[in-house]
């Protein structure tokens, strides 16, 4: 293992529940040094006959004390095309989104095959107890001579053990000679094949660099656009939302990147509000999809506008001001700034002797108010 990861935990007990097309074989906790990020990587089994396109599933956390840390959250393995008794996952890092994980659960939503048919449930995966030799099934039986560490593996019942044995053989067959072509395109055809140089990156974290390995081949789009998508959502986990955002834009038609950009928008925003950064935080807010759709987002919206009429006040940017806190009048004490906002305003035109702006220095303040002192002095001061 690289120096970059330390292994937290691995846990070697099979996952399964009745019915369900595939099992978890083995899974671990990691731990990345770079990133500061606890990950989680599972390997999956298909145990059905059908090719397996995708695959969701939602992920829950606990901490040592069985306690959950935040809220469940779903994770997709996509372009996938799993064959019977084939394996994915492993090389697919899972970042999580909290620290201190001692243990999780996995519930699969669904399976989606290669003829679109789909698998939809909402079980989690239990431990597998292990099965007395007279349970096998013949399949089961003949697969314990050549995997030791699957030889308990739930199958789906058919009607005639012989053609199950005769599928089995057959796989082994058409297994091997695509193992025998892949082999001779990789290592012959293609030696230092850039797709195994990417998932290596990929592994260390170097994404950037996964991205240029596997840039020239017929389904590096895919593959590039998966790859964007995993750092961006490591980058959002690491509360680098600005940097996410760009990666979500690069590939917004793919899987949900334009909802989560959306959100990485807002967290940004928040994120800007918070170190006083209001006129970018202003600019975000407004570049949002239905921006009432986020919680919190009334009370951000109104304290931003308060502090940049604040601020602009401060400038001297009156008009500036003026506009930001009419719109949070009835937030703290917006309508009090917005008549400090005025009286600082009305003392400018009476400076600049700028009569012509008068009538506006007026209606700055704000509805309700009584206007007539400030009309008489106004008018006082200017023809003097």
């Amino acid at each position: 293992m690289s120096d970059t990861y330390l292994r937290l935990q691995t846990y070697d007990e099979t996952l399964w529940y009745p019915g369900c097309p595939v099992i978890l074989e083995k899974s671990a906790l990691l731990y990345d040094r770079i990133k500061n990020l606890q990950l989680l990587q599972c390997k999956f089994r298909n145990i059905q006959e059908k090719s397996i396109r995708s695959i969701s599933v939602q992920i829950t956390l606990f901490d040592h004390n069985n306690q959950m840390l935040g809220n469940p959250f779903s994770f997709q393995y996509s372009q996938l095309n799993v064959l019977f008794h084939g394996e994915f996952g492993s090389q697919t890092p899972i970042y999580l989104p909290v620290s201190n994980v001692a243990k999780f659960q996995i519930m699969l939503k669904e399976v989606t095959y290669t003829d679109q048919s789909r698998y939809l449930d909402g079980n989690i995966l239990q431990p597998l107890p292990p099965l007395p030799d007279s349970q096998q099934s013949l399949y089961e039986k003949e697969r314990k001579k050549s995997t030791k560490e699957t030889a308990h593996l739930p199958l789906q019942k058919t009607r005639h053990k012989k053609r199950i044995l005769i599928f089995s053989l057959l796989s082994v067959l058409a297994l091997s000679l695509i193992i025998g072509i892949g082999y001779y395109s990789i290592f012959v055809i293609h030696p230092n094949h850039p797709y195994e140089k990417a998932e290596d990156d990929i592994r260390s974290g170097d994404y950037e660099k996964s991205i240029q390995n596997s840039a020239d081949y017929e389904d590096s789009e895919t593959q590039s656009k998966e790859i964007q998508y995993q750092e961006a959502g490591v980058l959002v986990a690491e509360g680098n939302y600005k940097e996410a955002i760009e990666y979500y834009k690069n590939i917004y038609d793919y899987k949900d990147s334009a909802q989560l950009q959306n959100q990485a928008k807002y967290n940004y925003a928040v994120q800007l509000l918070e170190n006083g950064n209001f006129e970018d935080c202003f600019y975000q807010l407004n570049t949002l999809h239905d921006l009432k759709s986020f919680e919190g987002s009334d009370e951000v919206y109104l304290e931003c506008c308060y502090q940049l009429g604040i601020q602009y006040t401060q400038e001297g940017k009156y008009n500036e001001a003026a506009d930001k806190l009419n719109a949070c009048l009835d937030y703290k004490d917006g309508r009090q700034k917005l008549i400090e906002c005025a009286d600082l305003n009305i003392e400018y035109v009476i400076e600049t002797n700028n009569w012509r702006d008068e009538f506006l220095a007026l209606a700055m303040y704000p509805p309700g108010y009584d206007r007539t002192a400030k009309e008489k002095y106004l008018e006082s001061m200017l023809r003097y």
